[in-house]
């Protein structure tokens, strides 16, 4: 389990019917227990919707802020986090029309468009590694072109098989 200190910026996971698959950025203020802080959202609202919204979240639900990796296109079928609704939300990239990129929601079964600047590609944190893994298909494509600029094949044969947009 990770333990953070006051201040530090986090993201709460989103656990609440309907928000699965959402995460919200907040601020440490302050240690409750071995298991639980005190959080105030960057976003989030309290009822009178004047004042950030406070909680106390179980630890479990807590992650560190995840990289910035500024990202110039995305991949078929990339998992990526949408922001939307004062949050991220986690979806895969399933088309692209003009400069918006379509993204499908597993959780609500939605499928909206999105400008780049509103996407960030999808990291898990791993407690037991205390580090951030990018998914899957963007390891993929890095080895696709480190493979390409070292002149090398990919696991396909050819040069380059990326299929981003």
């Amino acid at each position: 389990m990770m333990e953070f200190q006051i201040g530090d910026k986090v993201e709460v996971i989103g656990n609440d019917k309907g928000f699965e698959g959402s995460y919200y950025t907040a601020k440490v203020i302050s240690k409750k227990n071995a298991y639980r802080y005190k959080v105030e959202y960057e976003t989030l609202l309290n009822e009178d919707q004047f004042e950030p919204l406070k909680e106390v979240v179980n630890s479990n639900y807590l992650r560190p802020m995840p990289p910035n990796v500024p990202e110039i296109c995305y991949s078929l079928d990339e998992w990526v986090d949408a922001y939307e609704n004062d949050g991220w939300w986690f979806g895969l990239i399933d088309g692209k029309f003009g400069s918006d990129y379509f993204v499908y929601f597993p959780t609500t079964q939605e499928e909206k468009p999105f400008p780049l600047d509103k996407l960030r590609i999808h990291h898990e944190w791993s407690n037991s590694k205390r580090k951030w893994e990018p998914c899957e298909v963007y390891q993929q494509r890095i080895e696709n072109t480190r493979n390409f600029s070292r002149g090398g094949n990919n696991a396909s044969g050819s040069n380059n098989d990326n299929l981003s947009f």
